[in-house]
Order: C-alpha cells, then sequence, then structure tokens
C-alpha cells in the first residue's frame, strides 16, 4: 500500500472498466476511497502488529482475515478455474488490479493460485489448473481415474543446470538469461 495506489481506478467484478452511466465515475471514485481507506487501516494494524512495543496494547487489533472480503474471494477463484480464461489471457483486468494493489483483500491460497495462473506463463498455468482439478475431484475416485486417464496438457519438460559453485552468481544470472526469458 502506498501513494502509487492513491491514483488507480477500480472497476467492479463485472464491469468491462468503461464508463456506462454518469455516476459511474462517482462510483469508482467512491469504491477507490474505500480502498485507499481500508489499505491504511490494514497498514497501521501491521505496523503495530510487527512493533510489538509492550507499551502499545494490541487486543481488539484488527487480523488479516478481518480485512479479507470472502465475495471477492470467491469471485477471483470462479475466473481462475476457468481453462479457457487462463489460455486466451482474459481473465479480467479488475482480477490483477486488486490482487496486486490491494493483496491484504484476499487469502494466501487465492494469491498463490492467482500467482500459478498469471505469472509463471501457460505451461504452467495450466499445469496448476489440472492439479486443482485433480485435488478437487480426488473424493470421486471414478473421476480420479477418468482425470488420470487424460492426456496431460501442460506437461513441463525439466532440464538439469549445472553451476558452479565458485562463480554461484554469474552461473546463476547466466541461467536466469537463459531460461527466465520462456513462457513455460
Amino acid at each position: 500500500a502506498g501513494s502509487t495506489q492513491a491514483s488507480e481506478t477500480v472497476g467492479a467484478p463485472g464491469d468491462s472498466g468503461t464508463a456506462g452511466t454518469v455516476g459511474h465515475g462517482k462510483e469508482q471514485e467512491a469504491l477507490a476511497t474505500l480502498l485507499k481507506l481500508a489499505s491504511a487501516f490494514h497498514n497501521i494494524s501491521e505496523h503495530i502488529r510487527c512493533a510489538q512495543d509492550p507499551l502499545v496494547p494490541t487486543e481488539g487489533l484488527a487480523s488479516d482475515e478481518d480485512f479479507q472480503c470472502n465475495s471477492l474471494t470467491s469471485k477471483l477463484m470462479r475466473q481462475l478455474s476457468d481453462p479457457l480464461a487462463i489460455c486466451t489471457g482474459s481473465i479480467p483486468h479488475w482480477c490483477a488490479r486488486l490482487a496486486r494493489a490491494w493483496p491484504f483483500l484476499f487469502p494466501y491460497n487465492a494469491r498463490r493460485v492467482f500467482h500459478h495462473s498469471c505469472n509463471l506463463g501457460l505451461s504452467r498455468a495450466l499445469q496448476h489448473v489440472q492439479q486443482r482439478a485433480l485435488a478437487q475431484s480426488a473424493h470421486s475416485q471414478e473421476m480420479q481415474r477418468r482425470l488420470e486417464g487424460e492426456v496431460a496438457v501442460a506437461n513441463i519438460a525439466r532440464q538439469k543446470v549445472r553451476i558452479s559453485r565458485s562463480r554461484l552468481l554469474e552461473s546463476a544470472v547466466k541461467v536466469m538469461n537463459h531460461y527466465g526469458g520462456g513462457n513455460t
């Protein structure tokens, strides 16, 4: 949370980001103000919690869970569970805006799914979607067998890399330059 968030506008989930009505701009301003206020409260709470000053009372202090929004989390998870949206890169813009600018609104698991789905490339995103589908259907053995019988769409090639201990940093930079640009 910082001053960069102050100028950012956020559309409501489901919005295309265009102003369709006269009041739409005021609604976005009000939403941005509320998010900035929640961010400020979260930052104050984190600062007090991290300071661990014995003179500052911590009872009644808001926890991380108090800032999380269950309805936004379920909408985000619904968007991230669509393999077609992930493949085509058509995850709504509000997902990335909220998850990056105000991560405290989402629990760790939702942020992790967002990261896997949007930041690690298509192959890893599809592999993660497959793993989540297998984990969710693990209670049904018939469904598990059917999913395991399907061809894995997102096999990720593994490659060993030899790194010199005496030139660790240079070797790591070379590996990152070589493999870091790939969209795997």
